[in-house]
């Protein structure tokens, strides 16, 4: 690691030199490892065994062309300093082959569509320029991702500089003369540097292990890295993990990590494995032979550029609400199109009409001159796995797109383009992604209809067909829609036509004039890895109870450069919730792994927790035979706020419990106005009455996932607090708008309790009007305001926290612990109490938005419960965890 000295004194004699040199280098690390938490990478595993590569400085290097070629991609300042980063820190946990031959085993969990890629890409660029000679790219099950893959490697990586990459495909002991291992230049001062990108299929990796046994006298040269891309996939042992049998990928992928079958090793081999969706790498199985992280865990960062399932579907926990591009699909509709998948019916439901509409206003709005975008725009239509499915949705969508007057076809895009651009702007854009790194008069808008009416025209008359084969052999791109089958049967070219998708290639002499536009209908082959470029319309119907396949199929999470405005997304309310849990999920997954990296335990040591809330009921983490190794282990509920958002209609329940409500006030303390001014704070209630009040006062929606299970969360506090004894009594915060000690008047309702005034609050209903029809219910999104988690900070606190109190609008849980643990209540529980005006309407700006009037008989009562704390020990609530092998530890102590 190379050291700033700077200057020192003129009689500096070696002894105090070297102690300089050494309070340096340990200063520039803090320095630096502050700099890496700030871009929030997250590293789990054992400090001491850090190498101290460095970052490569050479221009020529091939880490520094590829920064070149990130920059000239459009990527910021902000997501290639997070890159390097966590790039370095990947690359300061693999074993060089230096002083030991040990396999270090990683994960790393990144986003679905978040660049994991060009993580991979990164981590080869970097290990290369430090002498690591060969990679593996372990790239799912399908051809067409493999290749996709592959070409983009090859496209990062290939470039004029110190070294010189090369391509070993599908190596086997019949490899070309040039791709056998013995003509490979492995010795350290070679610039030859190899990559393999395998499919994950019983024959490449046989013919991959066979390849490596070749010679004996190279393999010791080498320096290896096994890259595992979507490592939940396939590389999995879905075999039961007592037995001696392993599923046949799992054991190939583990013959070639740990050498079963080869007489010499590799100087050093690394298995480095990437997923977003980790739960089966976590709770598998963790024998010393495994696949198991059993070195480090990391979580990759995230760009601000991303649109994930926060950003989208909004997330509970810390009052996001998510961008309003999501539409609904009801089950009328849904029945329509298990019709049209049959063959029952050829009429397209409304809502897939809508979503075609919006594809074409959108296709011809990036082709308008005042954006110009001239990359493919994608439409994904994925209601069916089923082959025979796919072809009837797309004779469907061809009959339904040719034979419907054009004239109706203009006005229903006109109806559609109104309602739609009213719904979503760049100025919502900014409000649901306030972080986004691109001002809301930059983000390209929508053109006005009048301007994008011939191009409408144009799209619809041109041509709705297949990819055409030219009489060169080249494929053909024309100015309509490419309509796309993908899936296994469709595989080469049938009557001049290329059935699957296949974008043009930027370089190519037929690239078109105009950005192409592609509907691509299919099942399996788009529901992992493939990404959909452009995609500005998707019509979603599949709705896995296992959340690792759900996540992945979200094909419309990732980056949006030049369309943020345009994506839509059509899917039935209950696919909506599941992937609004899957937001929380992920945000705690990410949380449990910033603690597990706080307490410097390594993988090998204690296994993440994937936490297991009542919630997860509703859907499994992944496949029983993925979890082999799961157990149950103590969780803490603490940290967590849960917010009551269902609401009945009922009026006779709303009414029991606000009077229910009112009871529990009048047995708790007298209470003083909270330092925000808006709220009143009780002190030190006592849990029984929190708790009689919670279970035989409040009456809860069933939608509401956590209280309606309120009893379980009863018996685990008295549990905790039995075995810990270190909660204090709850504090009850009656929150609303205005001063409590004024008066109400006819722009402010207020809810008289114990002599104060609390102002009611407006909560309007998340979804349109028309979605609550034959629902008993009404969902508010979000309930609490996030300030009032500290609202109780005490009296006489109040003059020094005035200070702090201007920064409270947008508190993380983190910062919320923070803040409570300093002024006094790290040890207290919250009850958050609002009275919500029936009458809530969409604030100013929210008409157009995915909001409506919340109507209900009578104005409800609110709650948020929020436990303090971080890993209090005791808690009894169940998680799921691994069940560490003894053998793992045992092996580790030995090394």
């Amino acid at each position: 690691m190379k050291v700033d000295l700077g200057e020192f004194p003129e009689d500096t004699t070696l002894e105090s030199f070297q102690q300089i040199v050494e309070e340096r280098r340990e200063a520039e690390k803090e320095e630096e490892k502050l700099r890496i938490s700030e871009e929030e990478t997250i590293i789990i595993s054992d400090e001491g065994e850090e190498n101290e590569i460095t970052v490569p400085a050479h221009e020529n290097s091939s880490w520094q062309l590829y920064k070149r070629k990130l920059i000239e991609d459009g990527f910021t300042d902000d997501s290639i300093i997070k890159l390097e980063d966590s790039t370095l820190q990947i690359l300061r946990k693999l074993n060089s082959g230096a002083t030991s031959s040990k396999v270090v085993k990683g994960l790393m969990v990144g986003h679905v569509q978040s660049g994991k890629t060009a993580s991979m890409a990164a981590l080869m660029a970097m290990a290369a320029d430090w002498g690591w000679n060969y990679f593996v790219i372990l790239s799912g099950m399908i051809e067409n991702l493999r290749s996709q893959t592959e070409k983009r490697l090859w496209e990062d990586l290939n470039h004029s500089g110190n070294l010189k990459w090369n391509i070993i495909n599908k190596p086997s002991r019949n490899s070309p003369e040039n791709e056998r291992l013995q003509s490979l230049h492995l010795n350290k001062r070679d610039t030859q540097r190899y990559f393999t990108v395998s499919l994950k299929n019983q024959g490449r990796l046989k013919n991959l292990n066979q390849w490596l046994k070749e010679d004996e006298n190279k393999l010791k040269k080498m320096n290896m890295i096994v890259i595992d891309d979507e490592a939940d996939q396939a590389s999995i042992n879905t075999k039961n993990i007592d037995s001696d049998e392993r599923a046949k990928i799992n054991q190939l992928v583990v013959n070639l990590v740990e050498g079963n079958e080869r007489k010499v090793q590799p100087s050093s081999t690394n298995y480095i494995s990437y997923t977003a969706t980790p739960y089966s790498n976590f709770l598998n199985e963790s024998a010393p032979e495994s696949l198991y992280p059993k070195d480090f865990i990391g979580a990759l960062p995230t760009a601000k550029e991303y649109f994930g399932p926060k950003e989208i579907f909004g997330m509970e926990e810390e009052g996001f609400e998510g961008m309003n591009v999501v539409r609904g699909i009801s089950e009328e509709e849904v029945t329509r199109v298990k019709n049209l998948e049959t063959g029952e019916s050829g009429r397209l439901p409304l809502s897939m009409k809508h979503s075609l509409a919006w594809f074409i206003i959108s296709v011809a709005s990036l082709r308008h001159p005042s954006i110009d975008y001239i990359k493919p725009v994608s439409m994904l239509v994925h209601t069916s796995q089923r082959q025979e499915h796919h072809d009837r949705v797309a004779a469907a969508i061809h009959n339904y797109l040719k034979e419907t007057p054009l004239e109706e076809q203009i006005q229903f895009c006109r109806e559609v383009y109104k309602k739609e651009t009213a719904a979503f702007t760049p100025a919502s854009l900014k409000e649901s992604v306030p972080g986004y790194p691109v001002e809301k008069e930059d983000l390209n808008n929508y053109p006005p209809f009048e301007e994008i009416e011939e191009e409408i025209k144009n799209i619809i008359e041109t041509n709705v067909s297949h990819i055409m084969l030219g009489d060169d052999g080249d494929l053909h791109y024309h100015e309509g829609m490419h309509l796309c089958i993908d899936n296994c049967s469709k595989n080469g070219i049938n009557d001049d036509f290329h059935i699957r998708l296949a974008y043009p290639d930027k370089r190519s002499r037929n690239y078109p004039d105009k950005a192409p536009a592609f509907i691509i209908i299919g099942g399996s082959t788009l529901s992992r890895g493939l990404t959909i470029e452009g995609l500005v319309s998707t019509y979603f119907l599949r709705g896995p109870n296992a959340s690792d396949t759900l996540m992945q199929m979200g094909r419309w999470f990732g980056f949006r450069k030049g369309y943020e405005v345009f994506p839509r997304i059509w899917m039935t309310a209950d696919t909506r919730e599941k992937f609004r849990f899957l937001s929380n999920l992920e945000a705690e997954l990410r949380e449990e792994l910033d603690d597990f990296a706080k307490t410097g335990r390594r993988p090998a040591e204690y296994g993440p927790r994937v936490k297991n809330t009542p919630k997860v009921s509703w859907m499994r983490l992944t496949a029983a035979n993925r979890m082999q190794s799961a157990q149950a282990v103590d969780l803490d509920f603490s940290g967590t706020s849960n917010q009551m958002i269902h609401y009945h209609e009922d009026s006779s329940i709303l009414s029991r419990n606000v009077a229910a409500t009112e009871s529990l006030i009048k047995e708790c303390p007298a209470p003083y106005q909270s330092i925000l001014k808006n709220s009143i704070v009780h002190e030190g209630v006592d849990f029984s009455i929190i708790k009689e009040y919670l279970t035989k006062g409040m009456t809860f929606h069933q939608r509401s996932t956590v209280f309606n299970r309120i009893n379980e969360f009863c018996e685990w506090f008295e549990k905790a607090d039995r075995e810990d004894n270190s909660f204090t009594g709850w504090n009850v915060v009656v929150s609303g708008t205005g001063n409590p000690l004024e008066a109400g008047s006819d722009k402010r309702k207020v809810w008289n309790l114990s002599g104060f005034n609390i102002g009611m609050v407006n909560r309007s209903a998340l979804g349109k009007e028309e979605q609550y029809e034959n629902l008993n219910f009404k969902n508010i999104g979000v309930l609490r305001a996030p300030s009032d988690l500290v609202a109780d900070i005490p009296e006489k606190h109040f003059e020094e926290f005035k200070h702090e109190s201007k920064a409270t609008s947008r508190l993380k849980n983190s910062e919320v612990s923070r803040l409570r643990e300093k002024y006094s209540l790290g040890n207290t529980p919250q009850l958050l109490i609002y009275r919500i005006d029936k009458d809530s309407k969409p604030r100013a700006g929210q008409e157009t938005s995915n909001r409506s009037n919340l109507n209900l008989p009578v104005d409800p009562v609110g709650i948020c419960i929020y436990i303090p704390g971080d890993q209090r020990k005791g808690s009894k609530a169940k998680a799921l965890q691994i069940k560490i092998d003894p053998a793992q530890e045992n092996f580790e102590t030995e090394e």
